[in-house]
């Protein structure tokens, strides 16, 4: 796997998320199939996952950060998937009802080799699109 996965959250997260990179809804993210179905299908022998968060200060935080990353491994196989999950807080509003930008990251690894790729998607509320899409892969996740 990457040797640092933390440096591509890190260079992911210092990514100037635009519309233009976005423009996919959440839900047509290809990545996020893909989790879904490798745990549906159970293809692998190996799963971990891990969550955080992060956020400055809360006066003046203008953004909320959810970190989600989930390993396959299936012999020396290994296909790591990392999402970073932006939260642009408006004031007065819920932070669950705010929109923001899911870029998504794919490291495969097999025999020495790596492959990097990114996709991009964008919500308007977090806890009516993205939050399902949350709860059914960690639902299917703590099935295994």
């Amino acid at each position: 796997m990457a040797e640092d996965w933390d440096t591509i959250l890190y260079a992911a997260d210092h990514l100037p998320l635009s519309l233009t990179m976005c423009r996919k809804p959440v839900k047509e993210l290809e990545f996020l199939q893909e989790v879904r179905e490798r745990l549906l299908k159970r293809d692998f022998e190996e799963a971990r996952r891990s969550q955080s968060r992060k956020g400055s200060e809360k006066r003046i935080r203008k953004k909320q950060n959810i970190y989600y990353d989930i390993v396959f491994k299936r012999g020396r196989e290994k296909v790591g998937y990392g999402t970073l999950i932006q939260i642009n807080l408006t004031e007065g509003r819920d932070p669950a009802q705010c929109g923001g930008y899911v870029l998504a990251v794919k490291v495969e690894s097999a025999d020495g080799e790596e492959k990097v790729s990114f996709e991009g998607g964008r919500f308007s509320s977090y806890e009516k699109e993205v939050k399902p899409l949350v709860n059914e892969i960690g639902d299917l996740y703590r099935k295994l």
